[in-house]
């Protein structure tokens, strides 16, 4: 799949190994002819830091994120940063009982599309869609929690604890114990 850029997006498979069997699995769509990939570091570190690792792996990696020019990597940067930064929030609003913004669930999603991680997004959709059932809306929690059973199949395979969670969540969001948590001005009573 291009991106707004019509540069191939990044990593296109996923691994896991159950038992003792290695599973490779596509986490997005793949056009006829487009090489596999797979990244051997997290991709929610820095530039840099992702060269160094590879490094000691003995080679620099030539994926289009890390092609790109200054400007680009830049940018790339600062949406990893803003990510954790969006992660660390949440934890602390969350567990405290603060405000959390009403779009903090769809910019985390927007921001893992946006960097182009397509093997971390089941994480993001199952955090939007528990933010969405936190403040009651139910439009947003079925289709974030729909997405999220997609994106978890793919990542973990079918029938996984968080997979059924997510389609308990989308067909009985009212009695999850998420709801509503929080549609009194945002913040947990």
């Amino acid at each position: 799949m291009l991106d707004r850029q019509g540069l191939i997006r990044s990593h296109s498979i996923h691994y896991r190994i159950a038992n003792l069997t290695h599973i490779s699995v596509a986490v997005r769509d793949i056009p006829a002819g487009e090489e596999l990939t797979v990244s051997y570091i997290d991709g929610m570190i820095h530039y840099a830091e992702r060269q160094e690792r590879l490094d000691s792996w003995g080679f620099k990696c030539a994926c289009h994120v890390c092609s790109q020019g200054l400007p680009e990597i830049a940018a790339s940067d600062a949406r990893v940063k803003e990510i954790a930064k969006i992660e660390e929030d949440l934890e602390k609003k969350v567990g405290s009982g603060e405000e959390i913004p009403r779009d903090m669930g769809d910019k985390l999603v927007r921001l893992y599309e946006e960097e182009m991680l397509d093997n971390y997004l089941a994480h993001a959709l199952t955090k939007a869609a528990l933010l969405a059932s936190m403040v009651g809306d139910r439009e947003k929690t079925r289709e974030y929690a729909l997405l999220a059973v997609e994106a978890l199949e793919r990542e973990y395979g079918p029938g996984s604890k968080d997979e059924v969670a997510m389609l308990d969540l989308a067909d009985n969001m009212e009695e999850h114990w998420s709801w509503g948590i929080r549609m009194g001005g945002w913040k947990m009573g």
